[in-house]
């Protein structure tokens, strides 16, 4: 995953989770920015009522999906357009 692709997926989190989030992302390392990523991926695993403990990889699929590997299972997780996420199980 390039650093592009994981800036956009990222914006993409974090435009559903308020503008705060955003701003602190634009100032973090990639590193922290993954980070906060994978944890964002995470909660919206378990707000789905599935479990995850703790994100493995993420991978994009396409602009607003992303291939979750959690230490429970693989999910796909879709960032909705209205905020909120779309999760299921691969």
């Amino acid at each position: 995953m390039t650093v592009s692709t994981m800036a956009r997926g990222i914006r993409t989190v974090a435009r559903s989770i308020g503008a705060s989030i955003v701003l602190a992302l634009a100032a973090a390392p990639a590193s922290a920015q993954l980070v906060m990523a994978q944890g964002e991926l995470a909660a919206a695993i378990r707000s789905a009522g599935l479990p995850c403990a703790k994100v493995h990889a993420a991978t994009p699929v396409s602009g607003n999906t992303w291939r979750v590997q959690c230490n429970s299972g693989e999910y796909r997780v879709t960032a909705k357009s209205g905020g909120g996420f779309d999760v299921s199980t691969y």
